[in-house]
């Protein structure tokens, strides 16, 4: 056989065994499930764990079809998603499997795009320290998930989708939602989310203890068991941002910059803030509601400034707009040119409610601040209002 003939041959045989690799990776209904291929080596890879671990640092890997299973990224990777016809969405689905859909491993940096993560379910294995956390990820690395979506993941132990425990999560035209937990649990680490969503998920959208910096900017978070929670956290920075519809309070925790944002119909107060410094520039809390103190912004302990923003239309039994307490914990408020008006309380303190009367008078006011139409007062325990 010449050798022209035998080179010819043998990629015929190279055809055929593609292809009946291939018809082994469909799925039941004819659509072919995984298939990972190495960028730099052209191989192709049956699980998204076996291509990484056959990978070198820095390599990327497309990711086509379902990987069904839990993969640990232990070297800095990128993974992108390609979406055809005859694979459909790019996804890692964890059904079935007691841990996180995907973990990566501390000083690790990755970069998701283009990627479903679904249907994660970390609750099984609990008594193991940060596991348990984080049903759709776990990350100790830096991660980047960028046009991708965190979907379907529950826990029973630690109720969060993605679980932060490393030095920084970002999140860029994505999407955490739909989840039977919450959003993102962040402790150490920053988080920062571009253009990017927190909906539909039955427990907070952001919770946190003892974490870094939060910053949303262009991003929403709605429809959530809860706003964003922060104890003993650095600052959340929230920049034209939306906090809408959740259940409970909008903003809870110590500082908070809010700046051209919007916290409404929460159906807590709009913001609920126990220490820490907060400032509201250019901002509306609108349309919350709480049955005791503070449907708008609730203080307690904290030091509160307003430049150029609104309260308005919220409801709670005293202090519709705000309400500051209390006797041993008194809030600071100051007013700069902004607006208390059409906000409503049950029984006392329509604008704004200080408990601690005049004996400690804690609201300033600088420049042209409004208040009208608040029922059924604009203050009670107010000097100067």
């Amino acid at each position: 056989m010449s050798m022209k003939r035998m080179s010819q041959a043998l990629a015929l045989v190279a055809v055929l065994v593609t292809a009946a690799w291939l018809v082994q990776a469909a799925s039941p209904a004819g659509r072919r499930s995984c298939v990972v291929s190495n960028e730099r080596t052209g191989l192709g890879s049956r699980s998204l764990q076996e291509a990484v671990d056959a990978s070198v640092a820095g390599d990327t890997l497309f990711v086509k079809g379902t990987c069904v299973g839990n993969s640990t990224i232990d070297k800095d990777l990128t993974l992108t998603g390609v979406d055809n016809k005859a694979f459909g969405l790019p996804t890692l689905d964890g059904s079935g499997f007691d841990d996180s859909v995907l973990v990566i491993s501390g000083g690790v940096t990755a970069t998701v795009s283009n990627i479903t993560i679904a249907n994660g379910d970390a609750s099984a294995i609990a008594g193991v320290r940060y596991s348990g956390f984080g049903g759709g990820i776990r990350n100790f690395g830096s991660l980047t998930l960028a046009h991708s979506t965190v979907t379907g993941s529950t826990s029973s132990s630690q109720p969060n989708a993605i679980a932060q425990l490393g030095a920084s999560l970002t999140l860029t035209d994505s999407s955490v939602s739909g989840n039977e937990a919450g959003g993102i649990w962040t402790h150490f680490g920053s988080v920062t989310l571009v253009r990017s969503t927190i909906n539909d998920n039955t427990d907070l959208a952001i919770d946190g203890l003892w974490a870094g910096p939060t910053t949303l900017t262009d991003s929403t978070v709605s429809g959530n068991g809860g706003g964003i929670g922060c104890d003993e956290c650095q600052r959340v920075t929230l920049n034209h941002s939306v906090v809408s519809g959740n259940q409970g309070a909008g903003l809870a925790g110590g500082s908070f910059t809010v700046n051209d944002s919007i916290v409404s119909d929460n159906t807590g107060p709009g913001i609920y803030l126990i220490g820490g410094g907060t400032v509201l520039n250019n901002s509306v809390v609108s349309d919350n509601g709480l049955l005791y103190g503070g449907g708008g912004i609730r203080i307690y302990g904290a030091g509160v400034t307003l430049n150029n923003s609104t309260v308005s239309g919220n409801t709670a039994d005293y202090g519709g707009g705000i309400y500051l307490s209390d006797f041993l914990n008194p809030g600071l408020l100051t007013l700069a040119d902004s607006t208390i008006s059409g906000n409503t309380a049950t029984i006392d303190g329509g604008g704004i409610y200080n408990i601690a009367d005049d004996v400690f008078p804690p609201v300033t006011f600088i420049g042209a601040n409004t208040f009208s139409n608040n029922s059924p007062n604009d203050c009670v325990g107010v000097v100067g209002c």
